[in-house]
């Protein structure tokens, strides 16, 4: 409790409660390479980079009512739309380009030392660094959906945006946006062009966008293509 105290003006309060649903009773020991990160001007060099997340042109409208994954889905059609993407792969090298970064962040093996992806906004305007827990480059490359996405859409200013496994309605939001936004479901289902994809469509898939098998699956069965029982066959 302390912990979380003397570090909500830093980091933000509504970025510590995601951190304290992932860590729970761990809660200090997740914070403490979070707050060190924090606390030092250093460019990153290991397992994540600086660089500057993109806007949006125009102001978005949500339904009333309308749930998390719902407005997710909105905002990554709308940000497609806004930067040119239409339906095409996000490849690295697009990604690195909106973020003001390299391609090879995203297939580098070097893991950053926090449990969870996050981003850390810089003293200097729009400056960020994000870092990975991850050496996989389709998990990089989710998690910098995931954040991206809660960047677009939330309007507090917390320095920290954390990408937890946390099961809230923020990383709900956060994972919708991700899936959206790298395997939008139209160009997916032009992809595969059948309703009864086996895996080798599935992997197929997954390679043109650059995401998991399990995403694709994910995605497939959020939209009513496939049964929910094949998430927990690939589990």
């Amino acid at each position: 409790i302390e912990t979380l105290i003397a570090d909500q003006a830093g980091l933000g309060s509504s970025a510590l409660e995601e951190v304290a649903a992932h860590g729970r009773h761990g809660i200090a020991t997740v914070l403490s390479p979070i707050c060190t990160l924090a606390a030092s001007n250093a460019r990153p060099t290991a397992g994540g980079f600086r660089g500057k997340m993109p806007d949006l042109s125009g102001k978005q409208e949500y339904a009333a009512g309308a749930r998390p994954w719902q407005r997710a889905d909105q905002l990554a059609r709308e940000a497609r739309k806004d930067w040119g993407l239409a339906n095409e792969p996000v490849t690295n090298r697009k990604l690195a380009d909106l973020l003001g970064t390299n391609a090879e962040v995203f297939t580098d093996r070097d893991k950053g030392p926090t449990a969870m992806a996050i981003l850390l906004r810089r003293e200097t305007e729009g400056s960020m660094d994000l870092y990975f827990n991850s050496s996989w480059s389709t998990s990089r490359r989710f998690a910098t959906g995931r954040l991206l996405g809660d960047y677009l859409y939330h309007a507090n200013r917390d320095r920290l945006i954390p990408a937890t496994k946390a099961k809230t309605s923020r990383q709900q939001f956060q994972r919708a946006f991700a899936q959206e936004f790298l395997c939008p479901f139209d160009a997916l289902q032009e992809k595969i062009q059948t309703d009864r994809p086996d895996e080798e469509d599935i992997a197929e898939a997954a390679d043109h966008f650059g995401v998991s098998p399990l995403l694709v699956r994910t995605t497939l069965v959020n939209k009513g293509e496939l049964d929910r029982e094949v998430l927990a066959w690939a589990g």
